[in-house]
Parts: structure tokens; C-alpha cells; sequence
């Protein structure tokens, strides 16, 4: 079986924005724009940290990342 990586990114990516984008307007009704972008951006990483493990090592010359389930 192969995930389909794409579609989990994308998926991923659109949760972080919406997330972020909410988050910099939790408790400021003008944030500055780079704020707006710092909070989609960590978003944006919490939602694909959630779904993949990282790994520094590798096995065999192969990245040893995997989908977490």
C-alpha cells in the first residue's frame, strides 16, 4: 500500500491555513501581517507533524520518514 502524499499535504496544508489564520485573530482584531503568516506557517507544520514521523536516521541509503497512523 502507497500513500498518497499529495493529498495528505494538501489536506494539511489547508487545515494549517485555516487554523493559523483563526489563531492570529484569536485575541487581536488587526494582527500585523507577518504575525498572520508566523501563526499559518506553525500551523501549517503542526497538522503534517501530526501525520508524519520524522526521522534523522536513515536504513540502506533510504529516508526512514514514515506516515504515523
Amino acid at each position: 500500500m502507497k500513500a498518497k502524499i499529495r493529498n495528505i499535504l494538501e489536506e494539511c496544508i489547508e487545515s494549517g491555513v485555516a487554523k493559523g489564520y483563526a489563531d492570529a485573530h484569536k485575541y487581536r482584531d488587526d494582527p500585523a501581517e507577518d504575525y498572520i503568516y508566523e501563526r499559518i506557517e506553525y500551523a501549517i507544520w503542526l497538522e503534517i507533524d501530526e501525520r508524519f514521523d520524522f526521522e534523522d536516521s536513515t536504513r540502506n541509503g533510504k529516508s526512514t520518514a514514515h506516515i504515523a497512523e
